[in-house]
């Protein structure tokens, strides 16, 4: 499941939204009405993708993305622009967004594009102890005019970077947003000419019908079915480059780039990348990201902040799923599905008040609260149980890592308590 909060102060446009991605069966949807509420909903508990409209009267959709990018840098966010916001919403990709929709597209590319992100972030998941042993790497491809190719190859190239390059998951997310839309580009605009009639879908996606029958029109064509993309795929720890080539005919970039949806991906490319240059031809273009410099922001918009007050260091659990990190604030923690939970898991197999979490004797406890699904320590399902420092706690088929220090919480000795 992926949990998505909507924030935006319009009850028309939240309940447009709301019943859209409702609709999906393995969207868990929530909504807020306010930043400082979508922050706070946040620290409670676990929310994957946030869609937010870029104009609230508390504090715009810009600050608020600063803030997530702040206080939760593994939450992907994305705008939801009216029209002449396009330059407040290019800002906001430079504060950190990972996309936007604008609003007359709600109902053609919201679920598109959050399908998209979580996409990217589940494929930050896997290959990691194998990647972390890479230096310097350097691809080369030659793809056959095969949209099934360009996920598996986004897949490689951003698990290839968090083994080497110097960036966290969400500047990986936003170059594999880059890879990804200059090969869309170079598949459906380049080799296949396809005009600006037809949706573009990302790689795991079928096209619509008209487009299906255009594509499969000009595989079997002489002058498409041989053409080529070429890519060069380049990860240092301080620069990452991609250069990508079709055999099309290219495209006016000069012409192009000033505006605010092409239909090329340019507005996020151009957003995310350090520097982006095309051969004089338009069917090649070079990406080039530098790494471990961080940007200015003159900027005086406020900022809103998580509130450090609540944070009293007695531990954290970590998502396995995830790698998301929640605080344990208080010594005595309710589980569940409902938001008065003090860590909340929005998830249908977690029950309301599914479990509490208390320390005893400075180790920390769990007790099962009748739930449907139970909780298991270690994989060993139990009714209520002791957890040491690195145990693993399950609540449903969710499973978090705990890390605290019992020492530090009071604790003497080695020795576990014993629970009645």
């Amino acid at each position: 499941m992926v949990s998505i909060l909507i924030v935006d102060d319009s009850a028309i446009d939240r309940q447009l939204m709301d019943g859209l991605l409702s609709k999906e069966s393995d969207f868990d949807v929530w909504t807020s009405t306010s930043a400082a509420d979508a922050l706070e909903q946040m620290r409670q508990g676990m929310i994957d993708i946030v869609v937010t409209d870029l104009q609230m009267p508390d504090a715009d959709g810009l600050s608020l993305v600063r803030s997530i990018n702040e206080g939760f840098s593994e939450v992907p966010s994305i705008l939801v622009t009216a029209h002449g916001s396009e330059q407040i919403a290019s800002q906001a990709l430079d504060e950190g967004a990972a996309g936007y929709v604008p609003k007359t597209q709600i109902a053609q590319k919201l679920v598109e594009t959050i399908r998209n992100v979580w996409l990217l972030m589940q494929s930050e998941r896997s290959y990691e102890k194998l990647a972390q042993h890479t230096t310097k790497t350097e691809f080369k491809f030659e793809l056959d005019n095969d949209a099934s190719l360009i996920p598996s190859l986004v897949d490689m190239a951003q698990q290839t970077m968090k083994g080497v390059a110097d960036c966290e998951s969400m500047e990986r997310l936003r170059l594999s947003v880059c890879l990804e839309q200059a090969l869309l580009n170079a598949l459906y605009h380049g080799n296949f000419e396809v005009g600006a009639s037809f949706s573009i879908p990302a790689g795991d996606e079928l096209p619509e019908e008209g487009l299906r029958t255009l594509i499969h029109e000009r595989l079997n064509d002489p002058k498409y079915n041989n053409r080529k993309i070429r890519v060069l795929v380049q990860i240092k720890r301080r620069r990452v480059s991609f250069v990508v080539r079709d055999d099309g005919n290219g495209f006016d970039y000069e012409a192009e780039k000033d505006l605010s949806d092409d239909g090329r991906g340019l507005v996020l490319i151009n957003h995310f990348m350090d520097e982006v240059k095309f051969n004089e031809r338009g069917n090649e273009i070079t990406m080039i990201k530098h790494l471990g410099l961080k940007r200015e922001n003159d900027s005086k918009d406020p900022v809103l902040k998580v509130d450090e007050s609540k944070r009293s260091g007695y531990g954290i659990l970590i998502s396995e799923q995830s790698g998301r990190e929640i605080e344990l604030a208080t010594k005595r923690v309710l589980v569940g599905r409902r938001k008065s939970c003090h860590v909340v898991i929005p998830h249908s197999d977690v029950s309301s008040h599914h479990c509490q979490l208390f320390i005893q004797e400075g180790w920390w406890c769990v007790k099962d609260l009748e739930s449907s699904n139970g909780i298991k320590i270690n994989g060993t399902k139990v009714p209520h149980g002791v957890l040491g420092p690195e145990d693993l706690v399950s609540f449903g088929r969710h499973e978090y890592r705990i890390k605290y220090s019992p020492g530090e919480l009071g604790a003497i000795g080695v020795t576990r308590p014993t629970l009645g």
